[in-house]
């Protein structure tokens, strides 16, 4: 079994969930707050409903962290799991929160259905200015697209050694299981 660990990532997604929902958490805060100043009942209970509202969003933020920090190839069961964010098209997805959704789970992916396994660097560049002198700033996103006859998954990466350390992994595991012909192509944007 090769496990990959990527704490940068993890640790990025939980922070794209805190942006996501740091609105509606502190509307939620401030609608139950109102709500439970008028309420007839002890304080033990009035926070006692805040202290569990806390702790829940504490546990999601932990289960986020969690679901997205490994990528794990399992040569015993042919599987290859890695977190399940991807990109969703499609407008009932964006109105329904699929992709809010999506940062709790992780996919299971058999070895031998992989058919291709494809890296990819974005890069870019931007410029912001303060008192007259210019800032540029460089960034750089490193993708590893991985498709087959389940479909293709898109996994982000902050980090080219974690992707390429995925990528290794993911290579040996599919040789392991037998798989000869693995199609892997670089692209550079």
């Amino acid at each position: 079994m090769y496990v990959v660990r990527d704490v940068q990532t993890a640790v990025f997604r939980v922070w794209v969930f805190i942006k996501w929902s740091g609105i509606p958490f502190l509307f939620g805060l401030y609608i139950m707050l109102t709500g439970i100043t008028f309420l007839n009942c002890p304080q033990v209970i009035k926070t006692a409903i805040l202290s569990f509202y806390g702790f829940a969003y504490i546990f999601l933020l932990i289960k986020i962290y969690f679901a997205n920090l490994t990528y794990k190839i399992n040569t015993k069961n042919n599987l290859f799991t890695c977190p399940a964010v991807d990109i969703s098209n499609s407008i009932i997805a964006f109105i329904i929160l699929v992709p809010f959704f999506k940062l709790f789970w992780t996919q299971d992916v058999d070895l031998r259905d992989i058919e291709g396994v494809y890296l990819d660097t974005q890069r870019w560049s931007t410029t912001h200015g303060e008192k007259g002198k210019k800032y540029t700033k460089k960034h750089a996103r490193y993708n590893l697209s991985v498709t087959g006859s389940f479909g293709s998954q898109s996994l982000t990466f902050l980090s080219r050694q974690k992707r390429d350390e995925v990528r290794n992994a993911l290579i040996q595991g599919m040789k392991h299981c037998g798989k000869k012909n693995i199609r892997q192509d670089v692209e550079v944007a």
